[in-house]
């Protein structure tokens, strides 16, 4: 089981998502509350079934008190709570995980994740047609309301604005943090099951800007490379970023 929820993390033709899908967005205080794990390219996705090996940090953020989603290994959901008072945030970071893949996989992975400064890089070193050795980790986030806020993941999304309010047709502004600084130039992506895909890149503020036309859950994305740091068995280090949200059906005129 753990061989195929590798292949499906890694394969980045088929899945590069990874995100946090909750039973409910706006639950009464102490309800109870499943978390389920998801990975794809875009949803639906699959489930990815708890793994403690692969988690570094998995909890509920309540005004930066922390509380650790409880869990058995293998499970879908891979978690449940309580529902706070107010808003909150659940988090997700994953530990690194190491891939290697060929010349033409990997140079097409950059340039469909829009990292065509990483394939310049292996240019000028000659690396174009050398194996991409890579170690990545997730970093995941979904938020219950109210307003968002940095966690202090690696790298993060932060949505603007007051989230219990947004609606349908409305207009969310995100910003793209790496160590808590913007992050300019990166290719942002929006996902809501059924609808096409959105992308934009971030602005020099870090910031991107989508529609959300559809009620529901929506899925916000990017991923970070940089070289990876001296000891590690690798070339180069991805950060994937995820946020995930809930939008309001729109209100009716007069309403």
């Amino acid at each position: 089981m753990r061989r195929i929820t590798f292949f499906l993390l890694v394969l980045p033709a088929f899945a590069h998502e990874f995100w946090i899908e909750p039973s409910a967005f706006r639950p009464s205080p102490g309800a109870e509350v499943s978390v389920r794990l998801f990975v794809g390219d875009g949803m639906p996705g699959e489930a990815y079934a708890r793994n403690p090996e692969r988690i570094s940090a998995f909890f509920v953020d309540v005004d930066g008190r922390r509380f650790e989603i409880e869990g058995a290994p293998g499970a879908d959901p891979a978690g449940r709570f309580r529902a706070p008072d107010g808003p909150f945030l659940v988090g997700y970071r994953s530990k690194e995980s190491r891939i290697v893949l060929d010349a033409e996989k990997f140079e097409a992975y950059l340039v469909e994740d829009g990292l065509e400064e990483i394939s310049r890089l292996r240019a000028e070193r000659g690396d174009t047609k050398a194996p991409g050795r890579e170690i990545y980790s997730r970093c995941a986030k979904a938020v219950f309301g109210g307003k968002d806020r940095a966690i202090g993941f690696p790298v993060e999304i932060v949505a603007g604005g007051d989230l219990a309010a947004l609606k349908a047709g409305d207009e969310v502004v995100l910003q793209l943090l790496r160590e808590g600084k913007p992050l300019a130039g990166a290719l942002m992506r929006a996902f809501h099951a059924g609808a096409t895909p959105l992308a934009s890149r971030t602005d020099a503020e870090g910031r991107a800007r989508f529609r959300v036309k559809d009620a529901g859950m929506w899925l916000f994305a990017a991923v970070h490379m940089r070289p990876a740091a001296a000891g590690h068995d690798a070339d180069w280090e991805s950060l994937w970023a995820s946020l995930t949200l809930d939008v309001r059906g729109s209100v009716a005129p007069g309403s």
